[in-house]
């Protein structure tokens, strides 16, 4: 189904963390063991919040590569 809602972009903050009882059973972790947070908020061409996502990494499982432009 097509909203016409006008999504222009995302705002992400990724950290470190350690996993909580509830999500480490999701995991195959132990509470307390290293992840990674990831958090985005998506907005509409209004500036209104669209979307809004919690994932979660494991850290020993996990990489991130960039691309930087000048």
């Amino acid at each position: 189904a097509d909203l016409q809602i006008n999504i222009t972009h995302s705002d992400f903050t990724i950290k470190a963390a350690t996993v909580t009882k509830e999500v480490a059973k999701y995991l195959n972790l132990e509470a307390g063991d290293p992840i990674l947070l990831v958090k985005h908020t998506t907005y509409t061409k209004q500036e209104l919040p669209f979307e809004y996502c919690r994932t979660y990494y494991r850290a020993d499982k996990y990489s991130l590569n960039l691309r930087a432009y000048r």
